[in-house]
């Protein structure tokens, strides 16, 4: 065995030992919002989905806070008051967001031809975002395991959370709760995963030890700086990988809606997956020191993800077009399916080189294919809505996703050799 070949078998038994329980947690999550569909109406559904994908939207809008609390724990940074502080930081987006999605609701429902009960609507919003203020707290212990290798901890405070969630929303789906059941199942998961993370990494005695001035100092200008840049980041990757649906909505076609969601949901299964197993490259990254240690990161993490990739994609696309007649009774679209798979499969590029620059302390980086990116999408929002084809504001968003992800993806080692030299 080269000395390349036990490198790459190395880095991928550490990374499955952080990533698995991601993964595990990741699954119970992406399959919850599909069980509406056994459920629910087409309308009530559509719904569902878009509530869903504010659940996604509070995950996603965390400051950068679980990748910080890695990084940290990572180099032993990490003590109570930072934790805490990194917890409230991570608790703001789902009450401001969640406030916004109620105010808003009235005037997007009617906009979009919804037509489930608007007091179940805001039940099922405020149920989702007090779910994503107990989740992100949760989230955050656990990505301080994945610092510290605690491995075991990790698997408890993410794995439980994702199956209490699946099994308490299929409770309430059974009872007759309706679209109301993916918030009560949020908020249920949330609370488990808040009071076991706090158990296992969040007391004093569970955290390092209390900083010296210098080192808060430091570790507090990191702090702005991934809030800075992970608030554009975030606000960047809302618009073009969430705000799709809620851009599609207002085009009218409920149809071309739950489809595209549920096709959706599909084919980011293999992104979940990788993006979990990535999350130990910000500790391993943290501790490298040139731009030769970087770089040959970088090489053994391209190789991982083509090869878990690229069958893992193939396998959900073929699932998405089935679950077309399968879960909502609809002729399955081969287009919608393909072009949601190439884009999605291309973004997979990105996951290795951001989260090894980030781990560098330049989250940054990302900013420059994530703007051009949004740009583009965001015209191919107003040009679906304007026009009224659901299709058109696909296919613009497809081909921007695989144009500019690997454009980052040719440009990557570049930018890791320079942030390392």
């Amino acid at each position: 065995m080269t000395s390349t070949e036990a490198g790459v078998r190395s880095l991928a038994v550490r990374l499955l030992k952080g990533g698995l329980p991601a993964i595990a947690a990741s699954a119970f999550v992406a399959f919850v919002p599909i069980l509406g569909s056994a459920y629910l109406s087409v309308d009530d559904y559509a719904v569902w989905a878009l509530a869903a994908t504010l659940s996604t939207i509070f995950i996603v809008f965390d400051f950068g806070t679980p990748t910080l609390a890695t990084k940290l724990a990572g180099g032993g940074h990490l003590d109570f008051r930072t934790s805490t502080t990194l917890c409230g930081l991570s608790a703001l987006p789902p009450i401001v967001l969640g406030a916004l999605a109620i105010g808003i609701w009235p005037a997007y429902s009617t906009a979009a031809g919804l037509t489930a009960d608007r007091g179940s609507a805001y039940t099922l919003i405020a149920l989702v975002s007090l779910g994503g203020v107990l989740r992100s707290i949760g989230v955050v212990y656990g990505a301080a395991a994945l610092g510290r290798s605690h491995f075991y901890r990790r698997t408890a405070v993410l794995f439980f959370g994702g199956s209490v969630q699946l099994v308490a929303t299929l409770a309430a789906l059974e009872s007759g709760a309706g679209i109301v059941s993916l918030g009560i199942g949020t908020v249920v998961a949330g609370g488990v995963q808040a009071v076991l993370g706090f158990a296992l990494e969040g007391g004093r005695r569970r955290n390092d030890a209390a900083l010296t001035a210098d080192t808060s100092a430091s570790v507090r200008q990191t702090i702005v700086l991934f809030m800075k840049t992970r608030v554009v980041v975030a606000m960047l990757g809302l618009l073009i990988t969430q705000l799709d649906r809620w851009a599609l909505g207002l085009v009218g076609d409920a149809e071309l809606l739950a489809r595209y969601d549920i096709v959706t949901r599909f084919v980011m299964i293999p992104k979940i997956v990788l993006i979990a197993l990535a999350a130990g490259l910000v500790a391993d990254s943290s501790r490298l020191t040139t731009s030769e240690q970087g770089a040959a990161l970088l090489v053994r993490v391209r190789k991982l993800v083509l090869l878990v990739m690229v069958p893992l994609m193939i396998g959900a696309g073929v699932v998405a077009f089935v679950a077309q007649r399968v879960a909502l009774d609809l002729t399955p679209s081969v287009t919608v399916v393909l072009l949601v798979a190439l884009a999605h499969g291309a973004n997979c590029a990105t996951i290795a080189p951001v989260n090894i620059l980030t781990g560098a302390g330049r989250p940054d980086f990302e900013l420059r294919y994530l703007v051009p990116l949004a740009a583009v999408v965001v015209l191919g929002y107003g040009i679906g809505i304007t026009t009224g084809t659901g299709m058109t504001l696909i296919t613009v968003w497809a081909a921007a996703m695989v144009a500019f992800s690997l454009w980052f993806w040719a440009v990557s080692g570049r930018y890791v050799r320079e942030v390392f030299a």
